[in-house]
């Protein structure tokens, strides 16, 4: 059964490893980035939040 709530050390049925940090920060990204298009500050909405979730999630 997949478990979407997996830490990155837990592996999937199928043995990949489950990525948190890139897909939050992708997931955040796409969403913010609606917010504040029509004043050209839509990307700055999901960049600066999605680059803050997946550098303080990231393995060195």
């Amino acid at each position: 059964m997949f478990n979407p709530d997996l830490d990155d050390e837990e592996s999937t049925p199928n043995g990949s490893k489950v990525d948190h940090s890139t897909a939050g920060a992708q997931w955040v990204y796409r969403e913010l980035r609606k917010f504040g298009a029509a004043q050209g500050i839509g990307e700055f909405f999901g960049q600066m939040p999605g680059l803050c979730i997946a550098s303080h999630t990231a393995k060195a």
